[in-house]
């Protein structure tokens, strides 16, 4: 039914409990698995430093690494054939959307609520963002 299954994440259990259900969709399906962490640039006040700015993106993104490093390997030890990770920098609904257009996933699985980073990030919002601008099936969670 679907090929390519594209599971956000943000490290929160919500996220956790949506990469979860990704797996054993991912799993059912025989499909692809992709992981996709966003280092939201866009949460941090633009009066700090440059320098102090690009430090904490940065650990974000290493944050980033270690979560889908972690899922990837709960996803092969579920049987699923092929996962792709990903970590990238900027605003998370259209960095969501743009990896849906460039990979060709064919179904978002989606947590509804989460946090991570140096401040409470609401997948609520970026759940609703995505949801109002995607064409392909999504399953929020």
């Amino acid at each position: 039914m679907y090929e390519t299954i594209l599971a956000p994440t943000d490290g929160s259990d919500g996220a956790k409990n949506a990469v979860e259900r990704a797996i054993e969709l991912a799993t059912l399906f025989n499909a692809d698995l992709h992981l996709l962490y966003v280092a939201d640039t866009e949460q941090f006040s633009a009066d700090k430093p440059e320098a102090e700015l690009e430090r904490m993106i940065d650990d974000l993104e290493e944050e980033g690494h270690g979560i889908v490093s972690n899922l990837e390997k709960q996803a092969y030890d579920s049987s699923v054939g092929y996962v792709e990770t990903r970590v990238e920098r900027g605003n998370p609904h259209q960095k969501i959307l743009e990896y849906v257009d460039d990979h060709e996933i064919e179904l978002v699985v989606l947590g509804t609520h989460g946090e991570s980073g140096y401040e409470t990030v609401h997948l609520g919002h970026i759940a609703h963002e995505v949801a109002r601008r995607i064409d392909e099936p999504l399953l929020l969670v």
